[in-house]
């Protein structure tokens, strides 16, 4: 049971999984219950896999008797092993208006990353949640192949990511700007040889300019 709490307790706050490690955690628990002892990470790594299994009911549960109407939130992204993943996270209100994000599904989704390929998976999610008849929408990005299997699903309504469709406008805008960033990097380069950077220093000194340069960094590359 201990273990179980400590594994809900990291999913819940998406803790690192080698806090395992830390000793004054270790000591913390201890002083609690002297007999308990951390799992290590790989034996959390597994009570994390195992807890898919003990909360998938109970999850399936809460949406059939609560749920009415259920929306989702899908997104691709891509591994470092460079593989392709979906995930797809379900929302909803219940009789006492308490809101619910649960994460159904973040599975592989091999390569291409079709329309037809995303609009399969996503009824694939629906059917394996019990979800027939209550998913209303579904919120993605822009993206021509996400735009196109939504329009391939019957009855649900696509709402657009307002966070993606402000960064598109956000970029475009800002694109006439890009050739004066760029100038701007250039100078600071420059500047950033100590030869350029004493002789810019030797000039201010002698026009008795007040504040000195010092050390040039570009921020942007951080």
């Amino acid at each position: 049971m201990a273990n179980r709490k400590l594994a809900q307790w990291i999913l819940h706050g998406t803790k690192p999984i080698d806090i395992v490690n830390d000793d004054y955690l270790q000591e913390f628990l201890t002083s609690l219950n002297p007999y308990y002892k951390l799992p290590n990470e790989k034996n959390l790594k597994l009570m994390i896999h195992q807890a898919y299994d003990w909360t998938e009911e109970s999850m399936k549960e809460l949406l059939l008797s609560s749920a009415k109407y259920v929306s989702f939130t899908t997104d691709l992204w891509t591994s470092r092993a460079k593989q392709g993943y979906i995930g797809v996270t379900a929302s909803f209100m219940d009789n006492e208006f308490k809101i619910y994000d649960i994460l159904l599904e973040c599975k592989y989704l091999p390569y291409p990353h079709t329309a037809v390929a995303i609009k399969e998976s996503l009824i694939s999610i629906i059917n394996n949640w019990n979800l027939q008849e209550k998913v209303v929408a579904v919120t993605s990005d822009n993206g021509s192949n996400m735009v196109k299997a939504m329009s391939y699903l019957p009855d649900i309504i696509r709402i657009p990511c307002t966070a993606h469709t402000l960064q598109l406008a956000i970029g475009k805008a800002l694109a006439p700007a890009l050739v004066f960033v760029a100038r701007a990097k250039r100078l600071i380069r420059f500047f950033q040889y100590p030869k350029q950077l004493e002789r810019l220093q030797a000039t201010q000194k002698a026009l008795n300019y007040e504040n000195e340069v010092g050390v040039i960094q570009d921020v942007s590359t951080r």
